[in-house]
């Protein structure tokens, strides 16, 4: 009877050192995917601003697919000091292992904070951007929120200026 009680009281603590392993072990089973900028086209414009739907190739490294139930994100520009917009997205989007999906992220824009983007992309047509934000994630031991930051350069595409 002793010897089952000091299993029964040995239990927890084996319990709490396995959670601890596997908190260990989660961050190294799971790599985060890989967002490249693909592109962007206005959907819509207003008086003061409009939506940019922003186009990301997601790579997924993993041997398992990856589902994400809504993401809320901002971008910046330059050195991170111009935000050009934010967002929120709701749609589903799952991308297999060890594959890509093509996601548009819609983004609220104001013209002012275009034009102070724009300052950037005008030597060489390319842009230093910077997105955050939260992708929350479907899993089987229920939904998880993960933080995002991701920064690269964009060409972007400069209309050609009328010769004299």
């Amino acid at each position: 009877m002793r010897r089952l009680l000091r299993t029964l009281a040995v239990l927890p603590m084996l319990a709490a050192v396995g959670l601890a392993a596997c908190d260990r072990f989660v961050p190294r089973a799971f790599t985060p995917p890989k967002a490249e900028f693909r592109g962007a086209v206005l959907r819509s414009a207003g008086l003061g601003g409009g939506v940019v739907d922003v186009q990301i190739l997601l790579r997924n490294p993993n041997p398992y697919s990856i589902t994400a139930a809504s993401a809320t994100y901002r971008v910046f520009a330059g050195d991170d000091s111009v935000e050009v917009g934010h967002g929120m997205k709701r749609d589903t989007v799952v991308v297999g292992a060890h594959d890509s999906a093509l996601v548009k992220l819609p983004l609220n824009v104001t013209w002012r904070s275009l034009k102070e983007a724009s300052r950037h992309a005008l030597a060489d047509g390319s842009i230093d951007y910077r997105v955050t934000g939260e992708v929350v994630g479907v899993t089987r031991m229920g939904d998880h929120a993960f933080p995002v930051s991701t920064r690269g350069r964009a060409q972007l595409p400069l209309p050609a200026l009328p010769r004299p």
